[in-house]
């Protein structure tokens, strides 16, 4: 019985000399270290066989969106929040660049058994933040508080294209910037929103001008047609009274006089 235990844990300790399978997960790469170093083969997402005394370090290689919030003095001494959206990778997956970070980042792997992992922060705040920081400092530090905002997408631009030239001789690349929300002093803010109340109290009493103005053009033009009106009853009137003078003549007069007597007589009797 002993015999068969003994046998058993030499064939354990045998298989685990000559490896295991471990996996690569999606968003990595793997790269194998031996004992003469790393290996030049880049691994993608799969299952391998890693021999011996081998191991297996995973490199993140996905597209990773953070945000930085930082708070800048601008030119008229005043402090600004601002939220920078930044989207990175690595730029190129392959052997020199993979190794590239190891080497630098050797000390950050984080073992789990024969599998280490270096996760994407460390790569980021090595290489990543520090150029982007400097550029939203520079960039923003040059307006005025109030002239942030209304410049948004050109200041953006900029930031953009000077991390990206920067980062031409680094292993990251950006593939994605912009300035999110911009929140000036409260001493701004407050002006801000006086202004806009300024703006709406203006816009509704010149409505309300508007308004008036078109009650006095209806009251008008109403008076304007009753006059006309008036003009027109009064012209007719004369233009009758003038056809019935002209009409009432003193041979008229006569003939309707005698129309009328022999009625008169009959009335007498």
């Amino acid at each position: 019985m002993k015999k068969i235990i003994v046998l058993l844990m030499f064939i354990i300790v045998a298989l685990s000399a000559m490896g295991c399978t471990q996996r690569v997960e999606p968003g990595y790469v793997g790269i194998t270290m031996t004992s003469n170093g790393l290996d030049e083969e880049i691994l993608s997402p799969g299952n391998y066989w890693i021999y011996g005394r081998d191991r297996l370090i995973l490199v993140p290689v996905a597209e990773v969106m953070a945000q930085e919030t930082m708070k800048i003095q601008c030119t008229d001494k005043m402090n600004i929040d601002t939220v920078f959206k930044i989207r990175s990778k690595l730029k190129d997956i392959n052997y020199k660049t993979v190794r590239y970070i190891v080497d630098r980042l050797g000390t950050k792997i984080v073992w789990n058994g024969i599998v280490g992992k270096i996760a994407y922060s460390h790569i980021y705040n090595a290489y990543v933040y520090p150029v982007v920081a400097k550029h939203i400092r520079s960039v923003i530090g040059k307006y005025e508080t109030t002239t942030v905002l209304p410049n948004r997408d050109k200041v953006t631009t900029e930031i953009v294209t000077l991390s990206t030239e920067d980062f031409k001789n680094s292993p990251v690349t950006l593939s994605y910037g912009f300035l999110g929300d911009i929140n000036p002093p409260k001493e701004i803010m407050d002006s801000y929103k006086q202004a806009k109340q300024r703006k709406i109290d203006i816009e509704k009493e010149a409505s309300e001008q508007k308004l008036e103005m078109m009650r006095i053009e209806n009251r008008t033009r109403r008076a304007q047609g009753e006059k006309i009106a008036r003009v027109a009853e009064a012209e007719a009137e004369r233009s009758a009274n003038e056809v019935l003078g002209r009409s009432l003549t003193p041979r008229y007069l006569e003939s309707r006089k005698i129309d009328v007597w022999p009625l008169l007589r009959h009335l007498q009797i």
